[in-house]
């Protein structure tokens, strides 16, 4: 199984309310008033088994859910391990420079979403992490330098799982979604901005985005720090494709700033 993240998401190792230390993906909110950001759960007709409550595919072979105050769980279970070896993805102390030594924000401790999250993942036990493909311009991003990660993979391999997978997408509002998925599955995670404060597609390496998405990341702290404000240098030189994205998980800005990041 492979779930494939982008946009404005952390990838943290942080211990939960019971002090369990778990591997969570943490979609980054916008500030009250306005949503450019759209946090999204997309799998493809084929690849499901079954949804509860029974609901219709989104498009004709799509199934896409909002994951605006929801936490995502699997049957699989939560795991610990695999965020520290992710390369090529800034961690928060590089492109937040005063947070080093910083706390996380209590609601991350304790799963909560709203407020500065839309949602939180709980990365399923036995995978591994990696960048899918990258952004088309390398960085100047505090102390982070280079070619950086657009699309995150969380891979399964076949042999360790069940012949399905369960997703529960449990909302603070007291709604549960089931979405019942075969072993060989693609999930996409996404919070891609596509509201009207989105600037489009970047045109050019140099210079700093038009957008300033990435100052969401200083709300991940129990205190506000100020983050850096990331330059494009040069064409990014690793040749990989881009990742395949579902349609309904296509935005209209994903620039350097909208890149996911990592914690500790």
């Amino acid at each position: 199984m492979r779930i494939h993240f982008q946009g404005l998401i952390v990838h943290a190792r942080v211990p939960d309310s019971s002090r369990m230390i778990t591997d969570i993906a943490v979609l980054m909110a916008d500030p009250a008033g306005s949503q450019d950001h759209v946090p999204l759960f997309a799998v493809r007709k084929a690849d499901v088994a079954n949804v509860f409550p029974p609901t219709n595919p989104t498009t004709a072979d799509t199934y896409c859910f909002d994951l605006t105050n929801a936490r995502v769980t699997t049957d699989i279970g939560a795991g610990a391990g695999t965020v520290p070896y992710l390369k090529h993805i800034p961690q928060l102390s590089q492109i937040v420079p005063t947070s080093t030594g910083a706390k996380e924000h209590a609601d991350v401790t304790s799963r909560t979403p709203g407020g500065n999250f839309y949602s939180f993942v709980d990365l399923p036990d036995k995978g591994t992490l990696s960048v899918e493909d990258f952004f088309p311009c390398a960085v100047s991003w505090g102390g982070f330098k280079g070619c950086i990660g657009q699309t995150v993979l969380h891979y399964l391999a076949a042999s360790v799982l069940q012949p399905t997978v369960t997703f529960t997408i449990a909302y603070t509002s007291g709604q549960t979604i089931t979405v019942e998925v075969i072993r060989n599955a693609d999930v996409w995670i996404t919070n891609r901005c596509e509201g009207s404060g989105c600037a489009g597609a970047p045109s050019k390496c140099s210079g700093t985005p038009t957008t300033s998405h990435s100052d969401l990341y200083k709300n991940f702290f129990a205190t506000a720090h100020a983050v850096a404000v990331p330059t494009k240098t040069k064409a990014c030189d690793i040749d990989i494709a881009p990742a395949d994205i579902v349609s309904c998980g296509q935005g209209q800005d994903l620039d350097v700033d909208c890149s996911n990041s990592r914690f500790p």
